[in-house]
């Protein structure tokens, strides 16, 4: 089946590819960078080329991708560190706005708190040894069902979305693991299984079409713009 340039379901999956490059391969991010890309298809066929180093660089460095652990003072940057981030990104594309738009540590961490709770030694093992955590002294928020945040998508995205917003790095979802999710089941059963230096477009069920709308304002823009150059020469 061909997808269009709006198919959220692909768009994941690339990022997950990316960062599945760098659970396989023992490579810098320095190295990685200049060795791996992958084109993002964003709205309005537009296409922005990342390097792998440059997906996992934004969930650590721009500010509403980074994961609690590391807002806490976390400097294990562990394979599943930038599994937060793809969540944060699936929901933003999904809605339409950031998932946790703090200006400060706290900001972030308190929005965070608000939508998956605040964590407890039952959610979170540890978490109050963490001496910010402790001083920073959290109100007490209950973990919100994510379908209340994004209501248009299905229990299925919200499975996925779920196991990658995990407090702990070690909890989320790998990268591998996720590509073999359900939500990814239009994509076709081999998606999941390609190389590394394959790309998702190289297969039928990810055959990039723009949608008809699209194509009629494309036509129509042609159109007028031959009918004014015919009334000017």
């Amino acid at each position: 089946m061909e997808q269009t340039v709006f198919d959220n379901s692909m768009c994941v999956c690339v990022l997950l590819l990316c960062c599945r490059v760098s659970e396989s391969q023992e490579r810098s991010y320095k190295d990685l960078f200049q060795r791996s890309s992958y084109s993002l298809v964003r709205q309005r066929c537009h296409i922005y080329v990342a390097g792998v180093w440059f997906l996992l660089w934004i969930c650590v460095i721009i500010f509403r991708y980074r994961p609690p652990d590391v807002l806490l003072g976390s400097t294990n940057y562990s394979d599943n560190i930038d599994m937060w981030g793809v969540g944060c990104i699936f929901f933003e594309m999904a809605c339409g706005r950031p998932m946790f738009p703090g200006g400060t540590v706290g900001e972030q961490l308190q929005l965070i708190w608000k939508t998956l709770g605040t964590p407890t030694e039952s959610t979170w093992p540890g978490i109050t040894s963490n001496q910010d955590f402790v001083q920073a002294n959290y109100p007490v928020y209950h973990p919100q069902p994510l379908s209340s945040h994004v209501p248009r998508l299905d229990h299925v995205a919200l499975d996925l979305m779920g196991s990658l917003l995990q407090f702990q790095s070690r909890n989320r979802v790998p990268a591998k693991t996720a590509m073999g999710h359900a939500y990814f089941s239009s994509l076709g059963p081999r998606v999941h299984m390609l190389p590394n230096t394959v790309s998702i477009f190289t297969l039928p069920e990810c055959n990039l079409v723009l949608n008809p709308g699209e194509l009629s304002q494309h036509s129509e823009h042609r159109q007028d713009r031959h009918r004014r150059n015919s009334t000017i020469y």
